[in-house]
């Protein structure tokens, strides 16, 4: 049996991927952007962001080839930014914004989706 990944060597994996996609996209070009959709359209992973919506930052859940988005939180009055998946993937966890200038509360929320 293989020893479970230090959380370390997780996030590692996790922020090379993500790095590898984002150069891949800007280096390939649109003529290879078709080919790697077409890669990723089988891949079991999601993707977990944060889009601005009617004002709004909601956070979202899609395919690793970007198909099939979600939106997780849907809210007009709070914003939710800097979501952070848990190394076994089964929880997501973001931060906050209540409130808009000087009345504005941050609050870190765990856990948001499982």
């Amino acid at each position: 049996m293989s020893e479970p990944r230090r959380r370390s060597e997780t996030w590692r994996w996790f922020f090379g991927s993500v790095l590898f996609l984002l150069t891949a996209s800007v280096e390939v070009g649109v003529a290879w952007s078709a080919e790697l959709i077409e890669q990723l359209h089988g891949v079991p992973q999601k993707i977990v962001y944060e889009k601005l919506v009617d004002g709004s930052w909601d956070l979202f859940l899609c395919d690793a080839d970007g198909g099939h988005s979600l939106n997780l939180t849907k809210t007009t009055d709070v914003d939710e930014l800097y979501p952070h998946v848990s190394p076994d993937g089964k929880r997501i966890c973001c931060v906050v914004d209540e409130g808009k200038g000087a009345t504005k509360v941050r609050n870190v929320y765990l856990p948001l989706y499982q």
